[in-house]
This record gives structure tokens, C-alpha cells and sequence, in this order.
């Protein structure tokens, strides 16, 4: 860099970012048996940062159907 008062020298830096844990958790169902299929989808996740919600993890699903 070119200044009045200084011969500026840059040298180039190193930043590491590590990835955030977050941690998702299928949703539960509490239910009488009724003979049919129950169906139970979604989930939660904890872990997620910078005020991101569940949304952000767009290639995720969770489901179960069973009786």
C-alpha cells in the first residue's frame, strides 16, 4: 500500500470457522390405540445460532406412521 508517512506491508491472515452443533429431535405423540394408523412428523432443534430457526434446515424431515 502506498501512504505519506508509512511503507505499508499486508500479509494475509487465517480465519477458522468452525460449524455449530445443533442438536434435532424428532416430536413425540402420546395417543389412546385406535386400530388405525397414527401419524406423528416434525421435529425441533436446539443449537442453532444468530437467531435461525428450524427453518434453516430445510433438507430435514421427520415422520412415523404406525398403530
Amino acid at each position: 500500500g502506498i501512504d505519506q508517512n508509512y511503507d505499508l506491508t499486508f500479509v494475509d491472515g487465517a480465519l477458522d470457522i468452525a460449524k455449530a452443533k445443533a442438536t434435532v429431535t424428532a416430536n413425540s405423540l402420546n395417543t389412546t390405540y385406535n386400530g388405525k394408523n397414527q401419524t406423528v412428523s416434525g421435529f425441533s432443534a436446539t443449537g442453532l445460532v444468530n437467531g435461525e430457526t428450524e427453518s434453516v434446515l430445510s433438507g430435514v424431515t421427520a415422520s412415523v406412521t404406525a398403530k
